[in-house]
């Protein structure tokens, strides 16, 4: 058994890196924020992927399961799913119009994420020169920069996806 603690913004960095494990023996039993559990096994045996689940998640689970695919574990509105590598290539998404769409439902995610830390560096950088009192100010820049930080790094998984969901628009007509 093996743990790791470790943060990823873009979700399919995470998933290459939980593929790298799997590829040496490693595969992903639980996962929780910054916190990934492993167990050994064989090399190569599964792949992963990294799933936004869709608003009816439990009846999309049910459909992932009877296809073959395993839910590893689930987190808020992610879930953690493998298949045998035996079995072939894995891909959840196949046609463009659903990958276009999925990749709308990332970009709404990641959106509702950025708004609220924007408003939330605005709020505390407000709060933070315009309010006296050293302990909330000191405080609240703290929170500020927190924010900011997480706005920055935002960005490019945000970016990055809203790149490839145009790609594909403009490449297969699909405008959705």
């Amino acid at each position: 058994m093996k743990r790791y603690f470790r943060n990823f913004i873009d979700y399919e960095k995470e998933e290459q890196w939980i593929n790298a494990h799997s590829l040496n023996g490693l595969h992903l039993k639980r996962f929780s924020p910054l916190y990934y559990q492993f167990e050994e096994g064989k090399p190569g045996e599964y792949i992963y992927r990294v799933v936004l689940l869709p608003k009816d998640r439990e009846e999309y689970l049910d459909f992932l399961a009877s296809t073959g695919i395993e839910i590893v574990c689930k987190y808020y509105k992610w879930a953690y799913v493998r298949k045998k590598s035996e079995e072939g290539p894995f891909e959840l998404y196949s046609d463009h119009t659903s990958k276009i769409t999925y990749y709308k439902q990332i970009i709404l995610f990641y959106m509702f994420i950025f708004i609220i830390n924007f408003l939330s560096v605005i709020m505390n950088f407000g709060i933070f020169f315009f309010i006296k009192g050293e302990s909330v100010n000191n405080l609240n820049g703290l929170v500020g920069l927190l924010n900011a930080l997480v706005v920055i790094l935002l960005l490019f998984p945000l970016l990055k996806t809203y790149n490839k969901k145009n790609t594909l628009q403009k490449e297969h007509g699909v405008f959705l």
